[in-house]
């Protein structure tokens, strides 16, 4: 009978969603940022990172772990953290995962410089594109430690581009 139930359990069920209705692929309509937090375990859960067009397109979408949200941890001065304090640090890099700070206008910068290391993710011209286009809103997020990516709406290929990855 327990092994039934234990049997019918869905560890991809939804445990926790954060939403944010934001100007990303329009000016005039908002797209939805969704984040769903999936498993049983905090720490072992899934992430699965969705942007729903105001014209209810899905234009962006990646899976990652729960754990990419660690970064540096909760307290660099502890060599171990208990799984509450980990858990806590993780619950909250999921809950401000869409702050409004890392949300940029333009995308790139006008005193930007193209650099091979950092933005060879798409080609030269494709980001001169952007770059040209002082109304694009890019969205910045870190995953592990050092992996933060900058995404935008590209209007050419109709769907969100990584533009920049970096340290």
């Amino acid at each position: 009978m327990v092994q039934d139930i234990v049997s019918r359990l869905d560890v991809k069920e939804i445990r926790q969603i954060n939403k944010l209705a934001y100007f990303f692929s329009s000016l005039t309509k908002k797209d939805t940022f969704i984040l769903e937090l999936r498993g049983n375990y905090i720490t072992k859960s899934n992430i699965n990172f969705r942007i729903i067009s105001f014209q209810n397109e899905v234009i962006y979408e990646e899976e990652f772990d729960m754990m990419a949200l660690y970064g540096f941890g909760p307290d660099l001065t502890k060599t171990n953290p208990d799984s509450i304090t980990v858990e806590n640090h993780l619950v909250k890099r999921f809950d401000n995962f869409f702050n409004l700070k890392n949300f940029v206008r333009p995308a790139i910068k006008e005193s930007a410089k193209y650099e091979e290391l950092y933005n060879s993710i798409i080609p030269e011209r494709e980001w001169r594109q952007i770059k040209s286009n002082p109304a694009s809103v890019g969205f910045g997020f870190t995953l592990w430690e050092e992996s933060i990516s900058y995404i935008v709406y590209s209007k050419t290929r109709k769907k969100v581009i990584i533009y920049q990855v970096c340290c």
